[in-house]
């Protein structure tokens, strides 16, 4: 090997390493970096406690806003509700007067487009969703009730699953549970 080629081989092993030292070309460590971070979120049911009655809802308006909270020091990519990679990721666990634990979840969806869009909730931000439990359209059918007023308990799930889309996008995946709180419910006439 003559004196040029080695000094391009080395000149080449210098650039290389130099590049990888600055980020430049992906490698193994740079991937963990930006993977979301599984404790990142953080969800709540936002439903305020009446003067002396708690927390209460109507039976024939099951409406309220759920909060998704970014705790991280780093943005947090969510898939939105719209697309499919998103839409059955919230969910809720009720448990009727009777004791009956329920899951309440959204119905199947026919998908005339779809992608794996997502929302960016920066630092300690909150993305806030709009539920509407009564919509049986959308959402699987609430617990029956007969009794009023009837005591239940609810939290929310969310729950994303990983997709070679999430690795791919970096999307959040994991599951978080709101706190486990007892609402009553309102006779609807």
């Amino acid at each position: 090997m003559n004196i040029v080629t080695a000094m391009r081989q080395r000149l080449s092993l210098f650039l290389f390493l130099g590049v990888m030292a600055l980020g430049l070309i992906p490698c193994a460590a740079a991937e963990k970096e930006t993977a979301p971070d599984q404790d990142a979120l953080e969800v709540s049911i936002a439903i305020p406690i009446g003067s002396g009655e708690g927390r209460g809802l109507s039976y024939s308006r099951l409406q309220f806003p759920v909060v998704i909270t970014n705790r991280s020091e780093k943005p947090v990519r969510i898939f939105q509700e719209r697309f499919s990679w998103g839409y059955d990721a919230l969910s809720f666990e009720v448990t009727d007067p009777d004791g009956k634990l329920w899951k309440i979840e959204k119905g199947i969806s026919a998908w005339t487009m779809n992608g794996p869009g997502y929302w960016i909730l920066p630092p300690h931000e909150h993305l806030v969703i709009e539920v509407n439990l009564s919509d049986t359209k959308t959402w699987k059918p609430f617990p029956t009730v007969k009794d009023f007023p009837a005591d239940i308990t609810m939290r929310a799930v969310f729950e994303t699953s990983p997709t070679k889309e999430s690795k791919r996008l970096s999307v959040w995946t994991g599951r978080v549970v709101s706190k486990t709180e007892k609402y009553r419910l309102y006779d609807p006439r």
